[in-house]
């Protein structure tokens, strides 16, 4: 009996294994290797793919948009349902159902107001005619220049001369709108006018029955730093300030 092994039994066995596997086995291991690598690259080149599909998705959407936005003026947008909520002796309180772009409905509470005037009163030595009171919605007592509601028929220089005699006692000879705009147009429609009042005479303050109000003549200069402090709160005293300097610049 021979003990040497002839070349078939090589390739039958080696370890255990026929020696066409492992002649085999490279071969097996690169084409997974390669198998790996393409499908990472797939998977890289696809989410390319899908990132730029997504931006050009993205950027129709924009313009798109952008285009209906500007071809739709804000007074387009539908007003479907008024629901009057309720209305008290001066305002009132509303509930629209307005269509949005793209069809969609919203609620909008809106604060009906008649408007209101707001009197810029200046003496010759530029002191601004102020009013101090508290108001129940501040919880304050507020520095503020005189303003109100002009009442029916009533125009709004007329309104402006009134208030101001009613709340402080100055008549004012001179009298000029200088600007308007919308108090709070997120959700009143209230507009304020603001009076530019001048050549002031000191006669007898009227305030109305609820009224309690003190008259001050406050710097120019010295308004700014009630500004800048603090002391001075209220919005439409601050636009008033800002007109009686443009008015003593000579810019108005």
């Amino acid at each position: 009996m021979s003990m040497g092994f002839s070349s078939s039994h090589l390739l039958r066995r080696r370890h255990g294994l026929p020696v066409a596997l492992w002649l085999l086995l490279p071969l097996v291991v690169l084409v997974i290797a390669f198998g790996t690598v393409y499908q990472e690259h797939s998977q890289v080149v696809l989410r390319r793919e899908l990132i730029k599909e997504g931006k050009a998705i993205a950027l129709v959407v924009q313009a798109v948009a952008r285009d209906y936005l500007q071809d739709r003026r804000p007074e387009e947008f539908t007003r479907l349902v008024d629901e009057v909520a309720g209305y008290e002796r001066l305002l009132g309180l509303r509930v629209d159902t307005v269509e949005l772009p793209g069809g969609v409905t919203a609620a909008r509470e809106v604060v009906e107001h008649p408007g209101a005037v707001a009197i810029v009163a200046l003496t010759a030595d530029h002191k601004l005619v102020l009013v101090r009171q508290f108001r129940t919605a501040a919880g304050e007592v507020v520095l503020e220049i005189p303003a109100g509601v002009p009442g029916k028929q009533e125009k709004g220089e007329e309104a402006a001369r009134r208030e101001l005699a009613e709340e402080t006692g100055y008549h004012a000879k001179t009298v000029k709108k200088v600007w308007q705009g919308f108090a709070s147009p997120g959700y009143s429609n209230e507009v304020l006018q603001f009076f530019l009042a001048g050549d002031l005479e000191l006669k007898q303050q009227s305030p109305d029955e609820d009224e309690f109000v003190e008259v001050e003549l406050i710097d120019l200069d010295k308004c700014f730093a009630l500004i800048k402090s603090g002391s001075i709160k209220d919005s439409k005293t601050f636009i008033g300030v800002m007109i009686a300097d443009l008015h003593r610049q000579g810019k108005l």
